[in-house]
């Protein structure tokens, strides 16, 4: 839905995958993205992609609700940051901002950050990945062009 809602198409891949998968790339992605949320361990990270985590509270790294996109990109960095706090520029109050860009809302409060610091800090380093959830076959949803019923071949 990320993935519409940031202006690409989708086309669903039936892939066999535990714990992360790739969003296959189109040509205007500058960066290999992530979809790592079912995964929390050592040695993860993948310099030169975008990874997305969750912290839900039925993850390895849990909280009542919370995500994180790890990576090595400074200039990604700052656009996410702006982007995640309303399009303000951290620190600067906001009548003296300069708004120039939409961004989102998506607020950490201290004290979830507080509880996933201390929850990461007693994790153990190597972590088995979740299963896979029981979503339903999204490629079959009517909102993706689907009829919701599936294939009879």
């Amino acid at each position: 839905m990320s993935v519409h809602h940031a202006g690409h198409g989708i086309a669903f891949e039936d892939v066999d995958w535990q714990g992360e998968y790739q969003l296959r790339p189109v040509p205007e992605w500058p960066t290999p993205v992530w979809d790592s949320a079912r995964r929390m361990t050592s040695g993860m990270f993948r310099p030169g992609a975008m990874q997305c985590l969750s912290f839900h509270a039925s993850k390895i790294l849990s909280a009542s609700q919370a995500g994180a996109i790890i990576h090595n990109d400074p200039d990604a960095d700052a656009w996410l940051r702006r982007a995640r706090f309303d399009g303000r520029t951290e620190g600067v109050p906001p009548a003296e901002d300069a708004f120039d860009m939409l961004g989102f809302h998506c607020y950490l409060s201290p004290d979830v950050a507080a509880a996933l610091r201390w929850k990461l800090a007693s994790l153990p380093r190597y972590n088995a990945d979740l299963p896979n959830s029981d979503y339903s076959d999204l490629s079959l949803a009517p909102i993706f062009g689907g009829n919701g019923l599936p294939n009879s071949e």
